[in-house]
């Protein structure tokens, strides 16, 4: 029981001395005052920015694919060269389209052959429901004339044989038009290859700068696979990624300047050129919509997908009130500054209008010169130093 009241005792010590100690902070800090920073209101233009990240893109460009199936031969042009249409980009191994050639013919061949096999079996199966239909009419003629069991077992026998006959012939008519796609199918094949094999050559169907795929000399290409693509210099845009929640603020026509992981030491010019019509998920998870910013500089070398970010300015204002963003405050009535008058803290209710990266616009509740404060622990009439 002693020791029980002891250390009690020595808790309740520990916590009189804190609320001491604590007592003391708050008077010593009471009448010292608060330690403040402060700045004035001022007569700014300001602009308010969207930032939004995105990659490069282009709105024209055009992107070939490969006919056949061959094997790359050379490639005559630099990855990013500016090309004209008709120069040669590709050449493609006349060897491996002469064995898709050789393919193709022996497709055909098959193909025709089995239609021809099937002509003749269909002349064969014709003969074969004729002959059969008279065996049946003469079962028939014997039945009518004799219905015995042997006539019956009979005529049953040569109706079944006659039916079955008829079947076998309508599969083959089936079967023939199958065929008939097949040969057709296997000529064209066969006059693509023919040509094919006479143009090795592929050529730029426009002018612009090559941007060549995963492609080198000596690898195989497929029928439909990539193989490059011919950009507009002309055409270089950014691809913004605008978060749902600020996208009513962009219009067609608003400037905008571009920054390029790539080029971290150049600022470009653009405008916003397109807005998207639905909204898309980003890699983070939030909703956001495609906006395009054409670039002003057609000089810039247009590789595509480099990543990079976009401020928007999307309004301005000149000759406004304005102080740093960091001294406005909000609470449940709405936004406040605090301002020192007679060496204290008072709390004063502002309208905010837009803001820029460091600043804000107030609409009312401050004139040009008025001093505003913050600090730690600001509270109203509080003493400030």
């Amino acid at each position: 029981m002693f020791s029980f009241f002891k250390s009690h005792k020595k808790i309740s010590i520990a916590i009189i001395a804190g609320i001491g100690l604590t007592l003391l902070f708050i008077y010593r800090q009471s009448s010292n005052g608060v330690k403040i920073t402060s700045a004035k209101a001022e007569i700014k233009n300001i602009t308010k920015y969207v930032n939004a990240p995105g990659e490069t893109d282009v709105s024209d460009k055009y992107i070939k694919f490969s006919q056949v199936k061959a094997n790359i031969e050379k490639i005559n042009v630099r990855n990013g060269s500016s090309v004209k249409e008709g120069d040669i980009i590709i050449t493609l191994n006349p060897a491996s389209l002469k064995a898709s050639l050789d393919t193709a013919s022996s497709d055909l061949t098959l193909a025709n052959t089995n239609l021809d096999s099937n002509y003749f079996d269909i002349l064969a199966a014709e003969a074969d429901v004729k002959a059969k239909k008279l065996l049946r009419d003469h079962a028939q003629e014997r039945y009518n004339g004799d219905n015995s069991r042997d006539n019956k077992e009979d005529l049953r026998t040569a109706e079944t044989n006659y039916q079955t006959a008829v079947a076998e012939l309508s599969e083959l008519k089936n079967t023939k038009e199958s065929l008939k796609q097949k040969a057709n199918s296997a000529y064209s094949s066969y006059l693509s290859a023919k040509q094919n094999l006479n143009n090795t050559n592929i050529t730029a169907p426009s002018s612009g700068v090559l941007a060549l795929e995963d492609i080198r000399e000596g690898s195989e290409v497929l029928s439909g696979g990539r193989l490059f693509s011919i950009v507009n210099t002309q055409a270089l845009n950014f691809t913004a990624e605008v978060d749902e929640t600020e996208i009513a603020e962009i219009k067609i026509g608003q400037r905008a300047t571009i920054l390029l992981d790539g080029r971290p030491n150049e600022k470009f010019k653009g405008q916003i050129s397109e807005i998207g019509a639905k909204t898309k998920t980003t890699d983070s998870g939030s909703t956001a919509v495609n906006v395009k910013v054409t670039f002003e500089d057609t000089n810039v070398t247009p590789i595509i997908g480099l990543n990079g970010e976009t401020d928007i300015e999307v309004s301005s204002k000149e000759a406004v009130v304005v102080i740093p963003f960091e001294y406005v405050e909000e609470d449940d009535e709405g936004s406040f500054v605090w301002v020192k008058e007679r060496g204290r803290a008072i709390k004063r209710r502002v309208e905010t209008g837009i803001d820029s990266v460091e600043l804000v616009e107030i609409l009312n509740g401050l004139t040009e010169g008025e001093e505003v404060i913050k600090g730690e622990g600001l509270k109203e009439g509080v003493k400030v130093k």
